[in-house]
């Protein structure tokens, strides 16, 4: 069952345990879909014959539900309703509502005041829709990883965040090894003609890759390697972007992987995790125009929030949000390093988000 969900039922336990009728029907749905066995069927009627309804409903919510799959809560609801208790679904249902606006991040972008077309020294950003953004989900990872849960949050707001500065957003969820790459390679052979590209993963990782839902790793460099000067030529003088992330929540570790950015009229690329080289002359130009973002700097362990989603995430939010109209880039990922650590600061926590291998030209504007 989906963190949230789960969240969603104890917060509403005395309401729930009040309100709740362990109705013939109720049971009749619960047991028709599998949320239910006839064993349990019975334990549940003989609590409520021999002890009390609370008793039952309480057995149920904390001891038979939340381990009953990821589509039992919304079977569960359709229960309620079905046995003529809507104003109790309808309370699951605001409070959900309710927490997932807290949990997404409004974003209002200032406009800047800059030229797009004159300003020295910076790439050219001039196309209407800046560029495509990608973003790749991994949640569930079939028993190999703990499931991602939170993460949806994340995708909300980074797609809300690039919806804002003028991209056009493309999601996809749950890729194993071979799906992350094929999926990058896909949206290459069809990128736009536009200033920039985004490529953002999500997902279980360690030092240097990612992992794809079946367990099997992805390498950075090779993420990167999709959209060098020679196999996307478009994207050869234009920013190419990525960021990695690994977190960790209540015990359990959880990787985020890169985030691929490429500015397609003069770009910057953000590559993560990449090993120090030494460019050969038929290389120099490819690595040109790259930057690559860590959650963490080597060594440390990055974080996730049941209820929020990743620190790093809603750092690159904020900091964007509020900066965009005014900074450019290399200067809002030191903000968002810098935001991290007063967040760390604050709960204990060693976690700061690493910038290595830049090689910019320019300095890079989102001109929102």
């Amino acid at each position: 069952m989906d963190s949230s969900h789960k969240k969603c039922l104890l917060k509403n336990r005395p309401f729930l345990l009040k309100e709740i009728s362990m109705s013939v029907d109720f049971l009749g749905h619960l047991s028709a879909e599998s949320v239910i066995t006839e064993e349990q069927q019975e334990r549940l009627e003989n609590i409520q014959r021999n002890i009390t309804t609370k008793a039952a409903v309480l057995h149920f919510l904390s001891q038979i539900l939340p381990m009953r799959g990821p589509a039992a809560f919304n079977i569960f609801l359709k229960a309620l309703r079905d046995s003529e208790q809507d104003h109790v679904a309808d309370q699951l249902d605001d409070w959900l509502k309710k927490n997932e606006e807290n949990s997404c991040m409004k974003i209002n972008l200032q406009k800047t005041k800059m030229s797009t077309e004159s300003t020295k020294g910076c790439y050219k950003v001039t196309h209407e829709t800046r560029g495509l953004a990608v973003i790749i989900n991994n949640v569930d990872f079939r028993g190999k990883f703990d499931k991602r849960d939170s993460s949806v949050f994340d995708v909300i707001n980074m797609a809300e965040l690039f919806r804002k500065l003028h991209f056009e957003v493309k999601k996809h969820k749950n890729k194993d090894a071979q799906g992350i790459i094929k999926c990058l390679e896909d949206e290459r052979s069809n990128l736009p003609e536009s200033d920039i590209f985004v490529a953002v993963i999500m997902s279980h990782g360690s030092k240097n890759c990612v992992y794809g839902t079946d367990g099997e790793s992805v390498q950075i460099e090779d993420i990167i390697d999709i959209f060098n000067g020679t196999k996307c030529p478009i994207l050869k003088t234009r920013l190419k972007r990525v960021a990695s992330e690994s977190d960790e929540s209540d015990g359990a570790s959880q990787h985020d992987g890169p985030l691929v950015t490429e500015l397609q009229r003069g770009v910057t690329d953000l590559n993560l995790d990449e090993p120090d080289a030494q460019p050969t002359e038929s290389t120099e130009n490819e690595k040109l125009h790259r930057i690559v973002v860590t959650s963490t700097a080597l060594g440390d362990t990055a974080w996730r929030q049941s209820d929020l989603g990743s620190p790093f995430i809603r750092a690159i939010v904020a900091v964007f949000n509020h900066f965009a109209h005014l900074e450019h880039l290399e200067d809002m990922i030191s903000m968002v390093t810098d935001v991290m650590f007063q967040w760390g600061k604050k709960h204990s926590i060693t976690q700061i988000c690493e910038k290595t291998r830049a090689t910019l030209t320019k300095k890079l504007y989102f001109f929102p």
